[in-house]
């Protein structure tokens, strides 16, 4: 399974400490970025790159 266009990429979770594998990881980053996605109606998704704001949001809700 392909995951594209995440808010937060695997290689800067791990270097922001997360300890998830990377299959794991996918799936709960992508949770997390249909939550965000609803709370903020879609205005993120076209952004060509995250800010740091939500990329921290993101390894926030996967860590939670």
């Amino acid at each position: 399974m392909e995951f594209d266009n995440q808010y937060l990429e695997y290689e800067e979770y791990k270097e922001l400490g997360g300890t998830l594998e990377e299959a794991p990881f996918n799936i709960l980053e992508y949770e997390a970025q249909l939550n965000i996605d609803n709370y903020t109606y879609g205005r993120l998704k076209n952004l060509s790159e995250q800010v740091m704001q939500v990329k921290m949001c993101i390894y926030n809700l996967i860590a939670t």
